[in-house]
């Protein structure tokens, strides 16, 4: 019988460096390492804010990750070398992630050569190139940024999620306030002291001049950690969310491996 003990454990430190590092992402944003400054523009009416984003991220946090990443990838080939037989000498059985279904058939198949039945079939079932969306799929993601780490450290990127908030009033009833935003998600790991970080333009629609009502408006942005993978292109714009979704999908991949062991 299969003992996924070790796989099991492998995927619980993995979640150990997870959550270490979403109380390290939540603290760090939460200290507003990003301060924002406002201005008006009374000829065009365009609110503009700026933000100091000098301040580099923690230079742990790819280690972390790559921790994080190379235990959800050492507990699938654990899971693979227990339905292998568990041999100690065995140093080929792995648990292949292929894109690419000649190079699975060409290079994947031998590494799980000693694994047969249902174990077998499931291993080629959750390839990543039977998905139709290869980059959102946690176990491509796995193997593309722990290939990254093992080379170089993972490249880390603080993202920008834009959100305006309406400050209105006392505006007649019927009235709106629309308000036009423009403006990216912009990196902040130790970029410009003063970046434009978004435009926003708030215009009136109702009885009477809109002069004569206050109007104004708030940008509230949230900060994230984007994680890339430069050797692939790949870019995940909300790293812990990713690092849970995979943490998440291989264990439920133990699960369904429980059965048979």
């Amino acid at each position: 019988m299969a003992d996924l003990a070790s796989a099991r454990a492998k995927l619980a430190r993995a979640c150990d460096h997870l959550e270490v590092f979403n109380r390290e992402v939540r603290e760090y944003f939460g200290s507003d390492p990003y301060p924002l400054t406002h201005e008006f523009d009374y000829l065009d009416g365009l609110h503009r804010w700026y933000a100091d984003m000098s301040a580099p991220l923690p230079d742990h946090w790819p280690a972390l990750i790559g921790d994080c990443l190379q235990n959800l990838r050492s507990a699938l080939d654990h899971l693979a070398w227990q339905f292998a037989g568990a041999v100690p000498g065995d140093s080929r059985t792995q648990f292949p992630i292929f894109d690419d279904p000649d190079k699975f058939r060409k290079y994947g198949l031998g590494r799980i050569e000693n694994i047969t039945g249902h174990p077998h079939a499931l291993i080629k079932w959750l390839q990543p190139y039977r998905r139709a969306d290869m980059t959102d799929h946690p176990i491509f993601l796995v193997q593309v940024f722990n290939a990254e780490d093992k080379h170089k450290a993972i490249t880390l990127t603080g993202t920008v999620i834009d959100k305006i908030n309406p400050i209105h009033g006392p505006f007649p009833p019927g009235s709106t306030v629309s308000i036009e935003l423009s403006g990216e998600n912009l990196p902040v790991n130790g970029g410009e002291p003063k970046a434009l970080l978004a435009e926003a333009r708030a215009s009136y629609t109702g009885p009477g001049d809109a002069s004569g009502y206050y109007m104004d408006v708030e940008l509230k942005p949230t900060f994230g950690v984007a994680m890339s993978a430069e050797a692939k292109g790949l870019t995940v714009t909300r790293a812990n969310e990713a690092l849970r979704d995979a943490c998440e999908c291989i264990g439920r991949v133990l699960d369904m491996f429980e059965r048979y062991a």
